[in-house]
């Protein structure tokens, strides 16, 4: 999407949706750290305002919803995950670059060009939970038979003995022979 207009026309808005399938996203999102583990539950409409703020600026304004699911933290079961994106960004024209850091920032443009999606991108990956969770009280799985302890208990000793003490256990047992 080329914003020549945006960044020297005064008064000059224009409005887009993009929409992000599912394959999309995974291609996209191949490698990306923080979304390697999770999917597009079902394709998505990010709607994208860009405003000419002054000349070789604009303001790009973002909102959505993307459905995504990924893998429990604790128990591995699918969660799926609501991710509402709202964001707001300063874009400036190749020419109209402040510094050096805000040139960093603009990985999703190429001169004039705007990658949109890998904007969108950029900005779940900021929205994405480190931590997924199926329920706040997942109790997670066995460590020693797997069972996923959310549906049944499995029986398995859950004793672990603390390894900075492994010393004095030895002591305990060879006394007791």
């Amino acid at each position: 999407m080329n914003l020549t207009d945006v960044f020297y026309r005064s008064n000059q808005t224009e409005t887009v949706g993009i929409r992000l399938t599912e394959a999309e996203f995974e291609e996209l999102a191949a490698g990306v750290r923080g979304l390697e583990d999770v999917r597009l539950k079902e394709a998505a409409e990010v709607t994208l305002s860009l405003e000419h703020t002054e000349k070789g600026k604009a303001l790009i304004k973002g909102f959505g919803t993307m459905i995504l699911e990924g893998a429990c933290s604790r128990c591995l079961e699918p969660v799926p995950v609501s991710l509402p994106l709202d964001f707001c960004r300063i874009v400036y024209a190749p020419e109209a670059i402040p510094d050096e850091e805000q040139k960093e920032e603009q990985q999703f443009l190429t001169e004039y060009e705007l990658d949109a999606k890998g904007l969108i991108l950029e900005e779940l990956c900021l929205s994405v939970p480190v931590k997924l969770l199926c329920r706040e009280d997942c109790r997670g799985i066995c460590k020693k038979c797997g069972q996923n302890l959310n549906q049944k208990d499995c029986g398995c000793d859950d004793f672990v003995p603390d390894i900075r003490l492994a010393g004095l256990m030895d002591l305990f047992q060879n006394s007791s022979t």
